[in-house]
């Protein structure tokens, strides 16, 4: 009984250094899950990034197409694509063609934004969760030494 008694401390120490060192691979895998989960927020961002992008190409295009048209039918009808209401017709589809490329690009650019400010509090997150393990460590091994020298 006395040997028992002789090893009991042994077994809380032993046991509060495996506590604490789950408490600290936990705050690290944390990390890693915040970590990772980050890095697929920011490819997220990216790829609808890419598909304002293409959007933003497709419009100016699409403009150009129709301005190509405008002018074609005022040739064929030997008018003056360039002046007139015939001008302004053109004037308008080029414009509105830039204006949805602008905003196309401006959303593509929030997005990015979005995904960055995302994958940062993410990151952040990741890091507190690693220091509350680090602090769970600690707190657990203090605990011990303090029961410990109580004991003792």
């Amino acid at each position: 009984m006395e040997t028992i008694t002789a090893i009991a401390p042994f077994f809380a120490v032993g046991s509060s250094i495996i506590s604490a060192v789950g408490s600290f691979r936990q705050g690290q895998s944390s990390q890693d899950n915040y970590n990772a989960q980050a890095q697929q927020a920011e490819i997220q961002a990216r790829e609808r990034s890419l598909e304002y992008q293409r959007r933003a190409n497709k419009s100016l295009d699409e403009s150009i197409v129709n301005m190509a048209r405008i002018n074609a039918r005022a040739g064929s009808a030997n008018l003056d694509p360039f002046s007139g209401s015939i001008g302004r017709l053109s004037s308008y589809a080029l414009d509105q063609g830039y204006a949805d490329y602008n905003t196309y690009n401006r959303s593509s650019d929030i997005t990015t934004a979005s995904g960055q400010y995302q994958a940062g509090i993410l990151r952040q997150a990741g890091k507190t969760a690693r220091r509350t393990g680090i602090y769970e460590a600690v707190g657990t091994l203090g605990n011990t030494a303090m029961q410990f020298a109580d004991i003792g």
